[in-house]
């Protein structure tokens, strides 16, 4: 819960809350539990969302003065002569109720609120791609890379970068991504000069790669058609 929700929920000032868990935050030498160094709180993210550490032990109190308030209500009837047996059945089941209810709040909070993040999985060079291709066009990326600008190299984001080859290896052939890898690191395109040479351009970019190449062959062919028309006509002169 962020601070402005719990600002929300308990009609209390964004900035007094604010303030608040700051304090809770660090240690206090004059705490009744002196365990975690008398704090009341830890963060568990960076954003927002705490742990409260003396949490169990207040609610394992309250179930124990629970228990010993049934125990006093019971040997008080018990002592009680005239008091029917079964008078003793509502308070038993009362307080039996409360211990249940207290229990299964405790554990659907605990479950919902203080719950640590799971660690995210570091992103490393791609594992198990089963496509010889994948490795061959990393490789071939990495030589042409280098070669194009003085014998730079080029930035492989394992994971990402291993997974985009694959998808597009899915499309099209290792010859034919290599064709257009080459058009790509020789491109004149203001957009790919800006952002620069990665994996991750060329997959943004690899329609326009496609589509441009076609409009050279139009204009080969559209010049091929023109020349054929003009010697034609000479023919007919003669």
């Amino acid at each position: 819960m962020t601070v402005p929700a719990i600002s929300r929920r308990i009609n209390i000032s964004a900035e007094v809350v604010h303030l608040a868990i700051q304090k809770f935050l660090l240690p206090d030498n004059s705490s009744r539990t002196p365990s975690f160094e008398g704090r009341r709180l830890e963060r568990i993210r960076e954003s927002f969302g705490w742990i409260i550490l003396n949490y169990k032990y207040y609610r394992d109190l309250r179930n124990e003065e629970a228990r010993r308030e049934y125990m006093r209500e019971y040997m008080r009837v018990k002592r009680d002569k005239n008091s029917p047996v079964n008078s003793l059945l509502t308070p038993v089941n009362s307080v039996l109720a409360v211990l249940a209810n207290t229990e299964a709040e405790a554990e659907a909070y605990t479950k919902t609120h203080c719950a640590f993040p799971k660690p995210e999985r570091p992103v490393n060079k791609p594992k198990n791609l089963t496509n010889p291709d994948i490795k061959l066009f990393v490789d071939y990326a990495f030589e042409t890379f280098g070669a194009k600008f003085d014998g730079e190299k080029l930035n492989i984001n394992g994971g990402k970068d291993g997974k985009i080859i694959k998808r597009l290896l899915g499309t099209y052939d290792l010859e034919k991504l290599k064709k257009l890898w080459d058009k790509f690191i020789e491109s004149e395109d203001e957009f790919i000069k800006k952002t620069g040479v990665s994996i991750g351009v060329f997959s943004s970019q690899i329609n326009k790669l496609i589509s441009s190449r076609s409009v050279e062959n139009i204009e080969k062919y559209s010049k091929f058609n023109g020349l054929r028309e003009f010697m034609k006509g000479q023919s007919d002169k003669n």
